[in-house]
């Protein structure tokens, strides 16, 4: 997360502000210290991985991630 915010920041983002469903507490603390807010469902003790926490979680290629937005 924290490298998402820097990088949008980078851009001239005015305002920043991170929502994610689930994260580590560290992940949390420390794009707290960059964005202008963090907003976090959970954040589990013993924290294993995103997809964890979700019934479907399909990964995603590079071709879909690079994908503009309705082509």
């Amino acid at each position: 997360m924290k490298a998402a915010v820097l990088s949008v920041r980078s851009m001239g983002a005015w305002r920043m502000v991170a929502a994610v469903p689930v994260a580590q507490r560290n992940a949390v603390s420390e794009t707290s210290g960059v964005a202008d807010g963090v907003v976090c469902l959970m954040t589990p003790f013993h924290f294993q991985a995103v997809g964890y926490y979700y019934f479907e979680f399909d990964h995603v290629g590079d071709a879909g991630v690079t994908r503009a937005p309705g082509l």
